[in-house]
């Protein structure tokens, strides 16, 4: 076993540096995004109040393409999330369970 072989194929890497998030920055992702969320749902409302006031609502309003993109990014965000928090809650529970076993041998 003392031969190396390396590999010498190259492939076009297609990974995204905004996408590929650490806990902390998917914390700040979540709540940037939960900010923008709200604060576009507020200009709606303020919206609609204006428009109510000039303009018949007999045309029903749609949802924005762009509100349905952010949520679903939120929505997997949260997801990643907990997910990522239950694995080091998994770990930190194996990680007692053997420090009990340590200390009882």
């Amino acid at each position: 076993m003392r031969h190396i072989a390396i590999d010498g194929t190259k492939i076009k890497a297609n990974a995204s540096r905004n996408k590929a998030m650490s806990y902390g920055r998917l914390v700040k992702e979540e709540e940037r995004l939960h900010k923008e969320i709200n604060e576009w749902f507020e200009d709606c409302d303020a919206t609609d109040r204006f428009e109510d006031e000039y303009y018949d609502d007999s045309c029903p309003d749609e949802p924005a393409k762009e509100m349905d993109q952010r949520q679903k990014r939120l929505d997997a965000i949260r997801k990643t999330r907990a997910a990522l928090e239950e694995e080091a809650r998994a770990g930190a529970e194996q990680e007692q369970e053997q420090r009990r076993a340590q200390a009882e041998a």
